[in-house]
């Protein structure tokens, strides 16, 4: 068996195959372990060293460097939220490929390797290649929140309680009335919209505080992924528009019969119109006419809750030697 060393100026030559061995790791986040999520991140956050790929063509594991208090700790090509893989592909050779990873390092203090899922053949794979080598253990848990489309807006709709019925078709009603559009910009030039992105939530809340899309980090990160999406027809955004402004934004992304939501922001002055709710009630309309079966809303927040069926749960595995 051949294993390549993929530095981090040479990992676009490898998304393909990289993406093709997330498919055959079914238990993974097939959205965040993908290239439009982990190779949008390995190319962002500088405060943690570029990262450093292996693979066979079938298998991969990525991982990147960070010098702590504690040690140097390797992390995955998204160091940041928890939710992406490193390893990747038919579960023995992602175990193997992270040997192989670890070996390339030659003094370490642990290696996180998120995205795991109780029971998995993945996470068994890691057991049986640890053993003898290296200690496991059971690092923090990731929940996410995940709406179910498989029969459509309605049956999803129903699910709602009626008094979240009842304000949302208020909301709408009171939408018309006001002149609000909700536009699909999906199509358009992704630099184009990014920018037009970034406008808007410098009028909303996040503006204040410089979060969000607004973080220099974070702008990179989802500006990469937006051009990534693009360039596969999967970037998916809606913009909220009253009296030719834009005032709202949804964006996300499909991959598969999966949309990842990203963001969702709006302008201060429209709080009360509702416009993320009647963003999200358009995007589900459509991503359901589109035959989108899972709507991933990322992170659990407690706002999040009532727009979603259950919730997604991985967790780390920590490696020491």
């Amino acid at each position: 068996m051949t294993v390549w060393r993929i530095e981090h100026e040479q990992l676009e030559t490898a998304a393909s195959l990289w993406d093709a061995a997330v498919d055959r790791s079914p238990e993974l986040d097939s959205f965040c372990a993908s290239s439009i999520w982990s190779f949008s991140a390995a190319a962002s956050f500088p405060q943690v060293e570029p990262p450093v790929v292996v693979g066979d063509g079938r298998a991969f594991c990525g991982l990147r460097a960070s010098d702590t208090e504690d040690g140097r700790v390797l992390v995955g090509l998204d160091p940041v939220w928890g939710f992406a893989s490193p390893i990747v592909g038919p579960p023995v050779g992602a175990a193997e490929m992270l040997v192989h990873r670890l070996d390339l390092e030659p003094s370490w203090s642990a290696a996180v390797i998120a995205g795991q899922r109780e029971d998995s053949m993945l996470t068994a794979g890691l057991a049986r290649a640890a053993e003898g080598r290296w200690a496991l253990y059971r690092g923090p848990d990731e929940h996410r929140l995940r709406a179910d489309l498989d029969d459509g807006f309605d049956a999803w709709f129903t699910r709602r309680s009626s008094r979240f019925r009842q304000r949302m078709r208020r909301l709408e009603r009171d939408a018309a009335d006001r002149g609000i559009e909700i536009v699909d910009v999906s199509a358009a030039a992704p630099d184009e919209v990014f920018d037009r992105l970034l406008a808007i939530e410098a009028s909303g809340w996040k503006g204040a505080e410089a979060t969000g899309l607004l973080s220099p980090d974070l702008a990179d990160f989802y500006r990469r992924m937006c051009v990534r999406l693009a360039a596969r027809d999967h970037l998916r955004v809606l913009i909220a528009r009253v009296d030719d402004a834009d005032i709202g934004f949804v964006l996300g992304g499909v991959r598969g019969d999966v949309y990842r939501g990203l963001q969702l922001s709006y302008h201060r002055d429209h709080a009360e119109a509702g416009i993320g709710h009647l963003l999200q009630l358009a995007q589900i309309r459509a991503l359901a006419d589109e035959a989108v079966r899972l709507y991933d809303l990322g992170m659990d927040m407690p706002y999040k809750q009532r727009w979603a069926d259950r919730t997604d749960t991985t967790f780390a595995v920590i490696v020491r030697p």
